[in-house]
C-alpha cells in the first residue's frame, strides 16, 4: 500500500517538476539562445528535488496533516475541556489550550520554515548586517503565533473571516504610511514566505480539525482561513518591529543631543582692540556661538588692570558662548592664533554659563537650534 502511494506520488512529482524544467529550458534555448550552463549539475539537482518532494508529500499525508487535525480534535473535545475548564463549554475561554497550542505550533513551524530562513539570509546580506537573520525570523514567527491564536479564536466564536482580514490589512496600510519605505517590501514578502512547505499543512489541518469539533461550525466554511491570518500578521509584526526600532533610535538621539547640549561655558576674552576681530573669527571658526564685544575702561587704581593686563583705556571684552566639550579646543586655538600669551595681548577666562546671569534666553534658543540640527 505504502509502496503504491510512493510510486504514484513520485510519478505526479515528476510531472509537476517536468513542466517547470521544460519552461526554463524553452526560455534558455529559444529566447536567451544559450545552452544551459552546468547542465549535469542542474539535472542532478532536479532529481534531488523530485525525490525530496516525493518523500515530503508522503510525510505530509501520513504525519503532519493527521497530527494537526488530531491535536485540534483532542484539545477541543468535550472531555478535555471539562477537565480543564469549570465554566460553560460554549464560552470562548474554554478553548484556551487551543489558542496556546496554535500560537506555539505557529511559532515553531515558522522558525523551521526553510523559505523564511532563505529570505532572512538574503535580507541580512543585502542590508549589510543591519537586518539580523535571527531577529527577522523571530519577529515573523511571533506574527504567525498571534495569527493562529486569533484565527482559532475566530473559529471558536464564529466571527466573520472577511472582517478580521480587512481589519488586519487596514492596520497594515496605516503602518505602511508611517514606516520607513526600505522595510515595507521585506515585510510584505515575510507574510508570503510563512505560508510555505512546513507551516501550511499543519495550519490547514489545525483549522479543519477544530471546525469539525466545535459545535455549530462547518469545516468547509469555518475550517479554512488560518493561512490568511498567517499571511497578514507577520506583515504587521515586521512593520511594528521596524517602527519600534525607529522610535528607540529617535529617543536615543534625543537623549544624546540633550546630554550634549546641556552644558555650555562662557569664554571671557580681555584683548587689545587691534586683535578683537581676529579673536572673534578664530573662536567662531572653532565652534563658538554668538559674541558680545564690550569696550572696557578701568576706573580707579584698583580696577586699572586685571591679571596684569591693562584695561584703562584700550581693552575690548569679548563674551563667547561655547559648548563645554569644545571649550579647551577653542581657547587653545584662539590663544595660539592670536598670540594671547604675548605680554599685553589679552586674557582668556572660561566660566560655567549656568552660573552667569543674563544668558538664559540666549542659551535656551541655542540649545533648541542645535537639537533640531542633530535630529
Amino acid at each position: 500500500m505504502l509502496i503504491q502511494e510512493l510510486a504514484n506520488t513520485f510519478v505526479n512529482t515528476i510531472k509537476d517538476v517536468a513542466s517547470i524544467v521544460t519552461l526554463i529550458a524553452v526560455f534558455q534555448i529559444f529566447v536567451i539562445k544559450k545552452s544551459i550552463p552546468n547542465l549535469g549539475r542542474v539535472l542532478f539537482g532536479a532529481i534531488l528535488v523530485i525525490i525530496g518532494l516525493t518523500f515530503f508529500l508522503i510525510g505530509l499525508e501520513k504525519a503532519l496533516f493527521p497530527l494537526g487535525e488530531l491535536m485540534a480534535k483532542q484539545l477541543s473535545s468535550p472531555e478535555f475541556l471539562k477537565d480543564h475548564y469549570s465554566g460553560s463549554l460554549t464560552n470562548w475561554q474554554a478553548y484556551y489550550w487551543i489558542y496556546i497550542f496554535a500560537a506555539l505550533i505557529g511559532f515553531s513551524t515558522t522558525i523551521a520554515e526553510p523559505s523564511l530562513y532563505a529570505v532572512a539570509v538574503k535580507a541580512n546580506e543585502v542590508s549589510g548586517g543591519t537586518i539580523g537573520t535571527f531577529y527577522l525570523r523571530f519577529v515573523v514567527a511571533i506574527g504567525v503565533a498571534l495569527a493562529l491564536a486569533v484565527g482559532t479564536y475566530r473559529i471558536v466564536v464564529g466571527g466573520s473571516l472577511a472582517t478580521y482580514i480587512m481589519v488586519g490589512y487596514i492596520v497594515v496600510i496605516i503602518q505602511t504610511i508611517f514606516v520607513k519605505k526600505d522595510i515595507v517590501a521585506l515585510a510584505y514578502d515575510s507574510g508570503g514566505v510563512t505560508t510555505s512547505t512546513v507551516t501550511v499543512p499543519i495550519v490547514a489541518a489545525l483549522g479543519l480539525g477544530l471546525a469539525s469539533v466545535v459545535p455549530g461550525r462547518n469545516p468547509a466554511l469555518d475550517g479554512f482561513g488560518l493561512i490568511a491570518f498567517a499571511s497578514v500578521f507577520p506583515i504587521i509584526t515586521v512593520l511594528g518591529y521596524a517602527q519600534i526600532i525607529d522610535l528607540i533610535t529617535y529617543i536615543s538621539k534625543i537623549k544624546k543631543a540633550e546630554n550634549r547640549l546641556m552644558k555650555f561655558n562662557l569664554i571671557v576674552a580681555l584683548v587689545d582692540p587691534s586683535i578683537t576681530e581676529k579673536v572673534v573669527k578664530t573662536a567662531k571658526d572653532s565652534g563658538a556661538t554668538g559674541d558680545v564685544i564690550i569696550q572696557g575702561k578701568g576706573s580707579g587704581i584698583d580696577s586699572s588692570s586685571f591679571l596684569g593686563h591693562s584695561i584703562r583705556d584700550k581693552t575690548d571684552i569679548i563674551l563667547l558662548i561655547v559648548e563645554e566639550h569644545h571649550t579647551k579646543k577653542i581657547m587653545d586655538t584662539v590663544s595660539e592664533e592670536c598670540n594671547i600669551e604675548d605680554p599685553g595681548n589679552g586674557v582668556l577666562i572660561a566660566l560655567n554659563i549656568d552660573k552667569v546671569a543674563g544668558f538664559s534666553n540666549q542659551i535656551k534658543a541655542i540649545r533648541e537650534n542645535l537639537k533640531t540640527e542633530q535630529l
